[in-house]
């Protein structure tokens, strides 16, 4: 990974979508080695881990997100959710006007869509789960189970995790 400095972000808007990064241009001050699998289907270890960690990377019944344009959604499916999309997650809060708790979601179907790319997922700390009965539309894998257990609104519980990072030099 290489600084913002060096190697600032470009968004879709941006002109030239080509990979500018060359190694002797932008040197990296980090790399990624690995990652690390929070709990499957667990609250807490979302909250913690966003609160101490950073944004995760999850996988998400996003079926229903296709109108939303603002304010907390609560459209997902409880009962079969079906985990088809991948998003960060970057945090959680309390809505000012009274529409309750929320997670913020990071999507990436650009600035335009919802509330500038982000969608507020209504939550709560009475985690409610359903059963995805195609999981290998998403998370699934070949031979694997033909359902699964998944927790939380738009099944935002059930596939978390986030990059560890090992530093190279400070800046």
């Amino acid at each position: 990974m290489s600084s913002e400095w060096t190697y600032p972000y470009q968004s879709y808007q941006g002109s030239n979508f080509d990979c500018q990064f060359s190694k002797s241009m932008t040197p990296p001050i980090a790399m990624l080695t690995g990652y690390k699998d929070l709990a499957v289907n667990e609250y807490d270890p979302i909250m913690m881990a966003l609160a101490f960690v950073g944004p995760l990377a999850i996988a998400v019944d996003a079926n229903e997100w296709g109108s939303y344009e603002s304010g907390v959604f609560n459209g997902c499916n409880l009962v079969n959710p079906d985990i088809d999309h991948g998003v960060q997650l970057v945090g959680y809060g309390t809505d000012a006007t009274g529409l309750g708790q929320y997670w913020l979601v990071r999507n990436s179907w650009s600035s335009d869509w919802g509330e500038n790319g982000y969608i507020r997922i209504g939550r709560s700390n009475n985690v409610t789960c359903g059963v995805d009965l195609n999981p290998s539309d998403g998370t699934g894998c070949k031979n694997g189970p033909p359902n699964v257990t998944v927790c939380g609104p738009c099944a935002i519980l059930y596939d978390a995790s986030f990059p560890i990072v090992n530093v190279l030099i400070s800046n």
